[in-house]
């Protein structure tokens, strides 16, 4: 792993690693990482930001370009454990006869059983 980048080239490697670290707390169903990483993404994402509007030296194009794939590739993963892990909580959720939604009152909607007849009068 190199380790003197600079600039852009750097934040991104930033940005990937706290991807990877969200990536790897959704997978261990760390909830608490998956919260606590919050702000180290906002801090990352703000630093691209900064560091990409005050330009880019066209030399470290290949560097840059092989941080943003990776890092491309790191949200991906985060993507698909997601919505993986959201998944995971609907069927959860609807084995336990709950959908997880809110009825028109704020109390949490309870799924009608298999074959209930909904009769209203």
């Amino acid at each position: 792993m190199t380790t003197n980048l600079q600039g852009p080239v750097a934040d991104l490697h930033h940005l990937r690693a706290v991807l990877t670290s969200l990536g790897d707390a959704l997978a261990q169903g760390r909830l608490d990482l998956v919260t606590a990483a919050e702000i180290n993404l906002y801090a990352a994402l703000r630093a691209v930001r900064r560091s990409c509007h005050s330009g880019v030296d066209p030399a470290t194009g290949a560097a840059l370009r092989a941080e943003v794939l990776h890092a491309q590739a790191a949200l991906d993963r985060c993507r698909r454990l997601g919505a993986s892990l959201t998944e995971f909580v609907r069927c959860s959720l609807m084995a336990q006869g709950r959908c997880g939604a809110y009825d028109r009152t704020g109390h949490e909607a309870i799924m009608a059983r298999v074959g209930a007849i909904d009769a209203r009068g």
